[in-house]
């Protein structure tokens, strides 16, 4: 019996090529980086940017450090030399942030000390919200669209024979902090005291959400 030949798909490394493809081309339309590029660059950061002061060196655009953190907290990359490495090697990364390529010092300069005092403001901007319904006694009420089909589901489940029993045995999930410190492997803060340990949570808070609405435009 004749043995077959075996055929390589044709590999060259220094080929050439006539037009180089951008990095838009390179990032998927649905892709998370595009989601946190659309929301930020949506949102009012006038405060944030006026905290400049005029003269010196030109700046990295807050903008671009503040895009570039969220992402890198929705990719679980919290460490400022990793966020500087991924700009670096990073396709995402690297279109995100338009090429640009701040330092590790930078970046950390801009997530422990830019950021604290105008983090809520952004925080406002992105949290996952339904529409606003007003209460009889003038409240105003975030409602969540799915909140009440949640609601029946979750009180069916308590209220079945293996949710009486994880209620007799006290346990309780919180699905959120379990995302963000099992899958996303935030266990210990990168910065130190209160102020700073709340940016980061905010960073991280900011992240969930966004990576919540890349995989479920509908929320």
């Amino acid at each position: 019996m004749k043995e077959k030949k075996v055929v390589f798909k044709r590999y060259v490394q220094n080929q050439p090529t006539l037009l180089l493809p951008s990095l838009d081309e390179l990032v998927p339309e649905r892709h998370p980086v595009r989601v946190v590029n659309e929301v930020l660059e949506r949102i009012d950061i006038g405060a944030l940017e006026r905290s400049y002061n005029g003269g010196g060196a030109s700046s990295y655009h807050p903008r671009m450090l503040l895009k570039v953190l969220v992402y890198a907290y929705l990719k679980n990359i919290y460490s400022s030399r990793k966020i500087e490495q991924a700009l670096c090697e990073n396709v995402h990364f690297m279109w995100l942030a338009g090429g640009a390529k701040p330092d590790h010092n930078t970046i950390s300069d801009f997530r422990s000390k830019r950021l604290k005092e105008h983090l809520k403001k952004v925080f406002n901007h992105v949290v996952v919200r339904g529409p606003c319904h007003k209460a009889a006694d003038d409240r105003i009420l975030q409602r969540s669209p799915n909140l009440i089909r949640h609601r029946q589901k979750i009180k069916q489940l308590l209220e079945s024979d293996e949710g009486l029993e994880k209620r007799r045995q006290r346990w309780k999930v919180e699905a959120v902090f379990g995302n963000i410190k099992q899958n996303k492997g935030f266990r210990r803060f990168m910065l130190r005291g209160l102020e700073k340990v709340t940016t980061e949570i905010g960073l991280i808070a900011i992240a969930h959400n966004l990576q919540r609405f890349s995989l479920n435009p509908a929320i």
